[in-house]
């Protein structure tokens, strides 16, 4: 099954089959950031989940979309519209309500549910800065092609 799916995956661009790209400096420089990040967000989450229940983890883990725009804000300097800041309004609420009535409440589980949000936060945030060209092999790259 798993290989029926590669191939389905490798064959399916129009434009041909996919290239691997061979690990360079500035790919690396790209891609171990991102790995790194994915790490110890799953890490955090497994700490989460070893010392509350799944569905708390998952509830602190709904307030991403507040730190997304609370970070790319301050990292980036996006501007979001008065509608986007009051609609996370309700979000941040129901955390809240949620949050504080949860019984099985465990302060470094609830710190690492946290902590893993923030992290998959700020892999998003950087992975918008990462040029994506840098990750295409150079015959899939856009602009002018050399011979």
């Amino acid at each position: 099954m798993a290989l029926a799916a590669t191939l389905l995956w490798w064959a399916s661009d129009r434009r041909g089959p996919r290239v691997l790209v061979s690990l360079t400096r500035s790919v690396a420089r790209s891609v171990v950031p991102l790995a790194l990040f994915n790490i110890i967000g799953h890490v955090f989450s497994s700490v989460a989940i070893a010392r509350v229940p799944v569905s708390f983890v998952h509830t602190i883990k709904a307030v991403s979309p507040f730190f997304t725009v609370l970070l790319s804000t301050v990292i980036l300097g996006s501007r979001y519209s008065r509608d986007v800041y009051i609609s996370l309004i309700p979000l941040v609420t129901g955390v809240i309500m949620a949050c504080t009535s949860e019984l099985a409440w465990e302060f470094w589980g609830g710190v690492a549910a946290l902590g893993s949000a923030l992290v998959f936060v700020v892999q998003n945030i950087f992975s918008k800065k990462v040029p994506r060209a840098v990750l295409l092999h150079p015959r899939r790259r856009p602009g002018p092609r050399a011979p």
